[in-house]
C-alpha cells in the first residue's frame, strides 16, 4: 500500500490521496473509538463521530469528483468534435 501511495503522489494523483487519506483516518478512529469503548463504552461511542465523518467526506468526495470528471469529458469531447468539424 505504501508503493501505490508513493506513486500516486509522483504521478500527481491527488484525489486518490485524498481518498486514501480519508479511508485511512475511517479506519485509524474506528479502531481506536472501538479499543476506546473496552474500556469505556460511552467515551468510544462520541468518538465514532470522527470515522462517521471521514466517511461521509470521502462519499461526498468522491462524487464530487466524480461529477466534475464526466462534466470536463464531456465538454472536451464536445470540444473535439467542433475542432474535427472545422
Amino acid at each position: 500500500m505504501k508503493k501505490k501511495i508513493v506513486e500516486l503522489y509522483k504521478n500527481q494523483k491527488r484525489l486518490e490521496l485524498l481518498q486514501y487519506a480519508y479511508v485511512m483516518a475511517f479506519a485509524a478512529t474506528l479502531i481506536a473509538a472501538g479499543l476506546i469503548a473496552l474500556i469505556n463504552q460511552a467515551v468510544g461511542v462520541a468518538i465514532l463521530i470522527v470515522p462517521l465523518v471521514c466517511l461521509i467526506a470521502a462519499a461526498m468526495n468522491l462524487i464530487a469528483w466524480s461529477l466534475v470528471k464526466s462534466g470536463i469529458e464531456r465538454f472536451l469531447s464536445n470540444e473535439l468534435k467542433k475542432s474535427t468539424k472545422k
